[in-house]
């Protein structure tokens, strides 16, 4: 699957199983894929509200996509080189949908 994303005057094709995470930054939104960085006018709460997983809210400012995660520790996902935390409010939904891939 994917969408088109509009960062500046451009309208970007993104894969989803590309994208790493999503970070608010105040208005904007930063998308990471292992090639860019994009920079979105949107609130990271509207763009929670339009994915489902493998796409997690972990942190008022991180998305993530559960099939990029490489491990969690101590509270911490890291996708990639990045480390991202994991806050109580939201992760027992997380822990939910991890779950059901834990051996």
């Amino acid at each position: 699957e994917y969408f088109f994303v509009k960062s500046g005057k451009v309208l970007r094709k993104i894969l989803l199983e590309e994208i790493h995470y999503f970070e608010g930054e105040k208005e904007y939104v930063r998308l990471v894929t292992p090639h860019e960085q994009l920079l979105i006018y949107r609130r990271l709460k509207e763009i929670d509200e339009q994915l489902n997983p493998p796409f997690v809210r972990v942190h008022n400012s991180y998305i993530v996509n559960t099939k990029q995660i490489i491990k969690i520790q101590d509270n911490h996902i890291y996708i990639a080189a990045k480390q991202i935390p994991i806050s109580e409010k939201f992760k027992d939904k997380f822990m939910a949908v991890i779950s059901q891939r834990i051996f």
